[in-house]
């Protein structure tokens, strides 16, 4: 009875919403109202122990009747109880649009568990996996089993799992409706980083890295890194059965053809009149060499023209083992033992393909110069060094820049003149591109007249007519001096002097 007076309200609010969220909301008043049945566990139960079948999809499947509940329940769980079911029913918003105008809007209470369908599953799929007390990734009110022979709620089922690394493990064949759910256990390691890839059959796949710190026994949740030219998605975990005692993988598929009921008249234009569904393959294994780093090779250039090589490029080639693997990859540049500059960026690579690039370095003065490469893994820890021999570098030139007043004047008129420049040097990303970008050291003025001045921004006046010619050159830390510019001024005496 519950049941149906719940679908009625529903009805009267929101008279078109999808029947995966009428029939959660239906089944969750049952449970409000009744507490648990053997129906509400048996449909619960269909969906924990096959979760790869659809959330979003309405069939009729006992599964459909579980998933939805459960999803539900979460929802009330987290982001307001009953107030926040009432806030979702009266929503004209459909579907998983009217879940995510919930979440983003919770009531009083509430647990953070996303803002959008796939943050919200990940944390959902968590839950209904683990059901910790910690946080999102568990109920309150439902207590989920991992032993549910005797009754009640089930833990979603491991799909597969693995505890044996003496060599890589792959589990092939996985199939899975959009919107479903499939996890996958690992323990057992030997205190290397556990690298772990998802092989889809196409795009839309999605997944999240579950880790349990050994000492606390804190769950922490990082997403895969989805390969935007092939869909494969891949995670690292470091410290594996050291720091880390446990590792879940949860996968599902995030279709462009979500929220759709039985006969699909209102899910959009469906290829062969079927839900969207497709297979993944998973694979892991412990990555028991550490990346590594080369400098190829140094090559100096000149780009003042003065005929020195005032700039080099330095050719460096990284490599991982991990079927993926992003590293943090510092250039530091010393002379005499000293550091002088340093620059870093972060690099995707794996499957023990090289990734070959270049960076640039012009120094700030002449001298002997050395370059070390230094790479770090997403915790920090140091996995490679490379170094080169010293290799002499010039200072190159510096650039002045300036204006002056006006190009004509009067005897005993002040002319302002101002100066300028830049003294470019450090590493690059990009060939021409510097990591300083400092004002000049010294400013040297030809005022044209026999006078000279070292300051920035000289105030002349001339006390004959005639043409004349105004120069600067500028001087950088590396003591190399700039290109001669000029700038022409005419002086004359034609004010009326007064008394």
């Amino acid at each position: 009875m519950a049941h149906e007076f719940g679908q009625l309200i529903h009805q009267n609010k929101d008279p078109f919403e999808y029947i995966w969220v009428d029939e959660g909301a239906a089944s969750l008043s049952e449970f409000i109202n009744f507490g648990e049945s053997a129906e509400l566990e048996a449909e619960a139960n269909s969906w924990t122990l096959n979760s790869s079948t659809s959330l979003r999809w309405w069939d009729g499947r006992d599964s459909d009747a579980g998933s939805s509940f459960l999803f539900l329940s979460y929802l009330a769980d987290k982001l307001g109880g009953s107030s926040a079911i009432r806030q979702l029913v009266s929503n004209p918003s459909l579907g998983g649009n009217g879940v995510e105008s919930l979440a983003r809007s919770p009531g009083p209470g509430s647990t953070p568990v996303g803002k959008t369908m796939s943050e919200i599953f990940a944390n959902f799929s968590a839950a209904v996996t683990l059901d910790s007390a910690q946080g999102a990734f568990g109920f309150s009110d439902l207590d989920l089993l991992e032993d549910c022979s005797d009754g009640g709620f089930c833990r979603s089922a491991i799909s597969a799992e693995n505890d044996q690394w003496s060599e890589a493990w792959q589990s092939p064949g996985h199939t899975i409706e959009g919107w479903g759910l499939r996890s996958f256990r690992f323990t057992q390691g030997d205190g290397f980083p556990l690298s772990i890839m998802v092989q889809p059959d196409r795009f839309g796949f999605e997944g999240a890295v579950l880790s349990k710190e050994e000492g606390s026994g804190t769950w922490t949740m990082e997403n895969l890194r989805i390969d935007a030219n092939d869909g494969r998605g891949t995670g690292l975990v470091p410290g594996f059965g050291n720091a880390t005692s446990e590792v879940l993988l949860l996968v599902w598929f995030n279709s462009l053809f979500d929220d759709c009921d039985f006969d699909f008249a209102n899910c959009g234009v469906l290829s062969g009149g079927s839900y969207p569904s497709g297979s993944f393959t998973v694979s892991a294994s412990q990555v028991t060499s550490p990346a590594e780093v080369s400098i190829d090779s140094i090559s100096g250039f000149d780009r003042d023209g003065d005929f020195l090589d005032d700039s080099v490029e330095i050719g460096i080639r990284v490599s991982s083992s991990a079927f993926s693997e992003s590293l943090s990859v510092e250039f530091s540049a010393f002379t005499n033992n000293s550091l002088h500059d340093t620059a870093e960026f972060t690099i995707s690579v794996g499957n023990s393909d090289p990734e070959v690039m270049s960076v640039w370095f012009t120094p700030p003065f002449t001298g002997d110069w050395a370059f070390t490469t230094k790479i770090r893994d997403i915790a920090g820890e140091l996995q490679d060094i490379a170094q080169s021999l010293p290799e002499q570098i010039s200072n190159m030139k510096p650039v002045g820049s300036g204006s002056i007043s006006s190009n004509e004047t009067q005897t005993w008129s002040n002319s302002y003149i101002f100066g300028g420049g830049y003294d470019s040097w450090g590493f690059g990303f990009q060939n021409g591109s510097f990591g300083h970008n400092e004002t000049p050291q010294s400013y040297i003025w030809d005022l044209g007249d026999g006078n000279s001045s070292s300051l920035k921004n000289p105030v002349h006046y001339f006390t004959e007519e005639g043409d004349y010619l105004i120069t600067l050159i500028v001087r950088d830390q590396g003591g190399f001096f700039s290109e001669v510019i000029s700038w022409d001024i005419t002086v004359n005496d034609t004010s009326e002097p007064i008394p």
